[in-house]
């Protein structure tokens, strides 16, 4: 028997509506790098990571596609002051007159040390697309790939977080932002 391994990466689909120009991801990112919040990372270190993301954002989209019909799956792009976002989903709350920002995490980090509220590119993201899209509400959907890491459990875990966040926590975070990428010569 003759092995060969076939270098090729996930066949997922990023968003297709996802434009040029400046995004909510690139400030978060350059921020985080900036207060030593992530790494700096070779991309090719990064791809597997990002295709496991996008496979995780299909499962769930699949999943709740006949459950939640007030549930719009890459519900394209949001602009706000010159900047882009892209939710995952946003519930539309139809005849409830609210909007609830979705976002899909899926993570190494052990779900026993890494709280939510400590998830620091997390929330900043997610209290973007909220600024953008006018609501406080948001839920976040995370896989912990290696569970809390307890021999009993490293398998994966799957935890949902409804989060509330006040004016002031989305108007501070993107006053942030904005800041920042006037800044780096961005807007």
């Amino acid at each position: 028997m003759d092995v060969a391994i076939i270098e090729e990466h996930l066949p997922v689909q990023t968003d297709p509506n996802h434009s040029p120009g400046l995004h909510v991801s690139q400030i978060v990112r350059d921020i985080a790098l900036m207060l030593g919040k992530l790494e700096p990372r070779e991309e090719g270190f990064l791809q597997g990571r990002y295709e496991l993301g996008y496979v995780w954002e299909g499962v769930l989209q699949r999943a709740f596609a006949d459950h939640q019909r007030d549930l719009l799956h890459h519900p394209g792009e949001f602009e706000l002051d010159g900047i882009v976002g892209s939710p995952d989903a946003i519930e539309v709350g139809t005849g409830k007159g609210y909007i609830t920002v979705e976002e899909y995490k899926a993570t190494w980090y052990s779900m026993k040390t890494k709280k939510i509220e400590g998830m620091w590119l997390w929330l900043t993201q997610i209290k973007a697309y909220c600024k953008m899209v006018d609501t406080r509400l948001a839920i976040l959907r995370v896989l912990w790939i290696n569970g809390d890491y307890t021999w009993k459990s490293q398998v994966p875990q799957y935890r949902a977080y409804h989060l509330v966040f006040t004016q002031d926590e989305i108007g501070t975070n993107w006053d942030m932002l904005v800041k920042h990428a006037k800044l780096r010569g961005w807007l």
